[in-house]
């Protein structure tokens, strides 16, 4: 898990996996699926890992994904992850134990 932060004007979350990787994408898709439940931000998506590679999910001996839970640099975004963290966990969870179903 990750946070990311923008100069710009963004707010968000998203992950990045291996679309290759069937295991990944159906967490990861459980996972955003779970995160929209909260209506805390905005769901960025999915990306693909081929497209935009990361060293930390594809230099992996097991399947990983990024989780990018927000923006720092968003106040609204800041305060969910700073006063909600538990939700943001428990959803990450659900998503996991759901996608093994």
């Amino acid at each position: 898990m990750h946070l990311n932060s923008s100069e710009y004007d963004a707010s968000g979350y998203e992950i990045y996996c291996d679309f290759n990787n069937k295991n990944t994408l159906k967490v990861s898709n459980s996972i955003l699926k779970q995160l929209d439940q909260l209506d805390y931000s905005y769901n960025r998506g999915l990306l693909d890992t081929n497209e935009t590679p990361l060293c930390v999910v594809a230099n992996n001996k097991v399947d990983a994904i990024l989780i990018e839970a927000g923006f720092i640099s968003d106040d609204s975004d800041l305060y969910y992850l700073k006063n909600y963290t538990n939700n943001i966990a428990k959803a990450i969870a659900a998503g996991i134990k759901k996608s093994l179903s």
